[in-house]
């Protein structure tokens, strides 16, 4: 669609619309480029509406039932997509969206075709992006399936992190914390800690029993009208081949970077949830909810997961190996299997890396990988004036990461780094915990944009001056 759909002056609808009467028809135009209209069936007269707001007329019964859940969705999807013109598209057109919904609501809806490209940090990993518009279907699901989860994993304790709100990595590191000082008694008694890390995750799940599972416990965590009607998308959604169609991002020789155990395209069919997709990372964790029932009645253990990451605290290492034969026989019945190479087990006064941060007694640092990232980029960082302020964002990322761990001293190392060679453009502001990386006034938006106002003001000046000057010239050279 050519850029011009997104200016304002676009027609309402050019389609009969539902109303709350079935005998009854609206009829909508648009008048001018803030204003439209539409016909009262009840008594024939036009009445006008603004449309600055949205730049369209939409009339209160154009989306056919839940169209406030609709609404919601694309509000949801478009959050942090403005910078993609499909979303943008649809957010500012949305007859795209009535088109959609109307679709689902026929039965016909089909997810339409991925984007897979390959991502090189941390490590070589495959992901795909759905299009906009099944992304839009995702979050209008997204009640469902986060119920369910929500649900099960506070039956379970929590234990399980990652793509939940309020359950990041950072929420791990301080339950793992947490966990240490319980079993260790705040280190009057000896702690053990095993890191263990399941096989091919993503790529080994069975589509159809991860939505069996999300089937049968949405009968306790989700009973509401809609229930029957978002399961059958989310098992449209789940049990679609994300290779059909399947668009290429990245060039082909990208992909000699993933083994085959790890690639989408060498699984076998009916297994794998790609990487990337909103519905596959909750219902991952939604998969794994039964292994977690089994592990949680081991007395004398703690246990937390990121994803597929999974760490045992326990007072001995014959307890940690309990626990782990356990989770060897829970993991074999959905058929998956624990990595052989990724094991690791070690008193827990140690520390261990776990999600990007160590822990160690009571406190959390961030790893030495991210600290690296982090200079890398200050090198890599052009010494110009557009290159400081992109630095500056940088830095508040991984300042930002800082913040939640014991690295203010590293933030002053960075900082003194910096200012040697950005002292022009950039200065650092002091806040609890950590730094802020600000860039000077003049050479932001606001102080440039006031410059020039200030620039040309002073021009204005100049120019009624002189022109003040050659006047009153004029009339003294005219005097009789």
């Amino acid at each position: 669609m050519s850029e011009l759909s997104l200016k304002k002056g676009l027609p309402a609808c050019v389609r009969t619309q539902a109303t709350t009467k079935a005998e009854d028809e609206a009829v909508a135009g648009r008048q001018s480029a803030n204003n439209a209209w539409y016909v009262n069936p009840s008594n024939g007269n036009r009445a006008y509406n603004n449309t600055y707001n949205r730049y369209r007329v939409i009339p209160a019964s154009e989306f056919i039932e839940d169209s406030d859940r609709w609404l919601e969705a694309e509000a949801g999807a478009y959050k942090n997509k403005h910078h993609s013109f499909d979303a943008a598209r649809v957010h500012y057109h949305l007859v795209e969206l009535f088109a959609l919904a109307t679709e689902v609501n026929e039965g016909r809806y089909h997810p339409r075709p991925m984007s897979a490209f390959i991502l090189s940090y941390p490590v070589f990993r495959e992901a795909f992006a759905p299009h906009h518009l099944d992304c839009i279907v995702h979050h209008y699901i997204a009640p469902l399936f986060n119920a369910v989860a929500d649900g099960v994993h506070a039956a379970n304790g929590d234990i399980s992190h990652g793509n939940r709100i309020g359950h990041s990595a950072h929420g791990m590191s301080e339950r793992i914390r947490e966990d240490v000082r319980f079993i260790s008694r705040n280190g009057a008694r000896p702690c053990v800690r095993m890191h263990r890390d399941v096989s091919g995750f993503f790529i080994n799940i069975n589509r159809q029993r991860a939505y069996e599972i999300v089937e049968s416990l949405s009968e306790e965590y989700y009973p509401y009208p809609d229930r029957a009607k978002k399961l059958a998308l989310l098992k449209t959604t789940l049990l679609s081949d994300p290779l059909d169609g399947c668009v290429l991002k990245s060039p082909a020789r990208a992909w000699r970077y993933i083994p085959d155990h790890k690639s989408l395209f060498h699984s076998r069919p009916g297994f794998g949830l790609p990487i990337g997709k909103y519905p596959s990372q909750v219902v991952a964790g939604i998969y794994l909810s039964r292994v977690d029932a089994e592990l949680v009645k081991i007395h004398g253990i703690r246990e937390e997961h990121f994803v597929d990451d999974y760490d045992i605290m326990a007072d001995s290492v014959d307890k940690a190996h309990e626990a782990e034969s356990v989770l060897e026989r829970e993991l074999e019945k959905l058929g998956l299997s624990l990595h052989p190479r990724k094991v690791s087990i070690q008193p827990a006064h140690r520390g261990m890396l776990s999600c990007g941060r160590v822990v160690k007694g009571d406190r959390i640092y961030l790893s030495n990988r991210t600290i690296r990232a982090c200079k890398c980029a200050m090198k890599e960082a052009a010494f110009t004036e557009n290159g400081a302020i992109n630095l500056a964002m940088t830095l508040n990322s991984y300042f930002g990461l800082m913040a939640h761990c014991n690295a203010f001293k590293i933030q002053r190392r960075i900082a003194d780094e910096v200012l040697a060679s950005f002292e022009r453009w950039l200065y650092f502001v002091v806040r609890p915990g950590h730094l802020i990386c600000r860039v000077k006034r003049k050479y932001t938006r606001q102080g440039r944009a006031l410059s020039e106002y200030v620039e040309i003001k002073n021009i204005w000046r100049t120019q009624q001056y002189e022109t003040w000057k050659n006047h009153k010239r004029s009339h003294r050279s005219h005097r009789g």
